[in-house]
């Protein structure tokens, strides 16, 4: 097998999307001092963010509650950058409880929406 076959895309389950086997996954790039341990910049998370969407690896995960959403935010300004998600690339996000412990339509929706 080579790299080239480990990285080739698969089916997203039913979804008709195909994926990379591994994706980027950007809580790192959400600023999270307090978890990771690191900072990480702004200019230095966007140049992460487009080099991926440049890679075969072009496949990011996400979610709002990463950073209170700065990690959606800093995706959204590397998207600008380029004009949109590039054809084939795929971002993926994902809800959960507000800090609070609220779980519901309404707020997953607020998130989504921000």
């Amino acid at each position: 097998m080579t790299s080239h076959d480990a990285l080739a895309r698969r089916p997203f389950g039913a979804t008709g999307i195909n994926v990379p086997p591994i994706s980027v996954g950007c809580a790192p790039l959400a600023d999270m001092q307090e978890t990771f341990g690191y900072s990480v910049a702004e200019g230095d998370a966007v140049a992460t963010i487009l080099a991926a969407l440049d890679s075969s690896i072009n496949y990011l995960d996400t979610a709002a509650l990463y950073g209170d959403g700065e990690s959606e935010r800093r995706i959204g300004l590397a998207l600008r950058q380029l004009g949109g998600l590039p054809e084939g690339a795929v971002l993926q996000s994902k809800v959960g409880a507000e800090p609070d412990g609220t779980f519901d339509g309404d707020s997953t929706r607020r998130r989504f929406e921000r």
